[in-house]
């Protein structure tokens, strides 16, 4: 994948084999840069160019932009509206139909029941396979020993739910300790998983990284 902006000259790179690196020393254009990747992430045209084999993609669809790590929830309701829809597809195939009607019906009844303690009538034409999973509150549990871990879950999660993104991770290094973020860097290459780090300061070069420096007379390092 490329990703080009009106900012600065230089393409950013990013393939599953090393993690993009990228350090913006002028604080107005990391801003700026910021700003157009979460408009772009929008469905707002905004100076951002994504290209995957030279094809140009939409960032809508495949830029999955993370700059809040507290607290870091993977209950996020895209995935969980994802999750409920998958259920769904599962409760009215061939294999589970008639135990989903009878639990609808089963549920009629116990309603209907319960009407008849009171003094008027009431309506219960509302029951269906959707409203039941949605009452249900599923949530998907979070097993990781470590916020970066939990992370790292996360991008499973949205890859295996939502398809293929690009993860832009922005000034990671303030929030996780340097052998946190080699772990991670290792661990998200093992996986395939296509990663840009954004940072506004210089940090050591970590292993297994391509990084650019881009400094505040925007001259490129």
């Amino acid at each position: 994948m490329k990703i080009v902006t009106d900012l600065f000259s230089s393409e950013i790179v990013i393939d599953t084999d090393i993690v993009s690196s990228v350090i913006i020393e002028n604080p107005h254009v990391f801003m700026q840069l910021l700003k157009k990747i979460y408009n772009s992430v929008n469905g707002e045209e905004d100076g951002i160019i994504l290209s995957d084999n030279n094809s140009i993609i939409k960032s809508s669809k495949y830029i999955e932009l993370i700059s809040s790590y507290v607290p870091f929830d993977i209950n996020e309701k895209r995935l969980l509206n994802k999750i409920n829809s998958l259920l769904e597809k599962e409760a009215i195939n061939e294999v589970n139909y008639n135990d989903t009607m009878s639990i609808l019906a089963s549920i009629e009844r116990f309603i209907s029941k319960l009407s008849d303690l009171l003094p008027y009538i009431i309506d219960c034409s509302n029951i269906n396979i959707s409203s039941l999973i949605k009452m249900c509150g599923i949530a998907i549990y979070d097993d990781a020993n470590s916020d970066i871990e939990r992370i790292f879950n996360y991008m499973t999660l949205v890859r295996d739910l939502l398809g293929e993104k690009l993860f832009i991770f922005v000034n990671m290094h303030s929030f996780f300790m340097f052998s946190d973020i080699q772990l991670f860097i290792d661990t998200v290459i093992d996986h395939k998983f296509y990663v840009l780090l954004l940072d506004g300061n210089e940090y050591d070069k970590l292993e297994n990284t391509r990084r650019f420096i881009i400094d505040k007379d925007l001259c490129i390092i």
